[in-house]
């Protein structure tokens, strides 16, 4: 019982600290369809690129993907499936950016995806 009162304290922490982050705080943004998933196998980097116009990259971000900061933790494998979702439906998908480059030299890392009406 108190291995399952940590995790709900986990999750109600995690889920309090996205809902308090606003949008300001989000380097750049992307809304679109996804037009580009890739994945490599030399070192697991998964990159993506969506069809709409970004709005203020930081200057480290030289292209116009976003990549998946961790792509084996948990909230980098749901980001991952959200967008091949978005990509096999060919629906609209919100990329924000974390204002940083730190899994590539020059791709943001993302922040959060929001797919869905």
């Amino acid at each position: 019982m108190n291995r399952m009162r940590k995790r709900t304290a986990v999750l109600v922490a995690a889920a309090a600290l996205c809902l308090s982050s606003s949008p300001a705080a989000w380097a750049s943004a992307v809304t679109g369809r996804v037009t580009k998933v890739q994945t490599r196998a030399s070192d697991g980097l998964q990159l993506v690129e969506v069809d709409g116009a970004r709005s203020a990259a930081p200057s480290c971000a030289t292209h116009l993907y976003f990549i998946i900061r961790d792509e084996r933790s948990d909230a980098g494998k749901a980001q991952y499936a959200m967008l091949m979702a978005a990509w096999l439906a060919d629906k609209v998908v919100t990329i924000h950016g974390q204002d940083v480059c730190s899994r590539w030299g020059d791709g943001e890392d993302i922040l959060a995806v929001t797919y869905g009406r």
